[in-house]
């Protein structure tokens, strides 16, 4: 939406509540939820296109340094997670060190999507025209 120039209205007033099926609630589904919306998030460029404040800004990545298909910044932000992740695990702060592990596998999900699209042609992952191909 940002990027076609709309906009969003925020209204507080507005409540939702659902029930959270229980195998919502355990590691083993918010690892696999952060490692696809880490590859998601790649496909669509979001945290290249998101600065500091929040805001979307169409120039972050031209103003930035890219390596292999990620901005800088992101590389960074790695590596601070690694270390505050190796800091609670050796603390036994295990809730703090499983929050940084999460952050841990969005990114390298990330990562990995951007780098897979350096390496494969873009044509490859074509599936549009699939079915004109298949035999009759």
């Amino acid at each position: 939406m940002w990027r076609r120039g709309k906009r969003g209205m925020f209204v507080d007033s507005v409540v939702a509540a659902a029930e959270i099926q229980p195998e919502r609630l355990t590691k083993r589904y918010h690892r696999a939820w952060y490692h696809v919306t880490g590859a998601s998030h790649a496909r669509l460029r979001y945290l290249d296109t998101i600065d500091r404040q929040g805001r979307f800004d169409a120039a972050l990545t031209a103003n930035s340094r890219v390596w292999f298909g990620v901005p800088a910044f992101l590389y960074r932000e790695f590596g601070t997670h690694v270390a505050n992740w190796l800091k609670n695990v050796l603390m036994r702060r295990w809730s703090a060190a499983f929050f940084e592990e999460c952050r841990l596998r969005y990114l390298s999900s990330y990562f990995m999507a951007r780098w897979r699209e350096r390496l494969v042609p873009a044509d490859a992952f074509d599936r549009t025209d699939s079915w004109r191909h298949s035999p009759s």
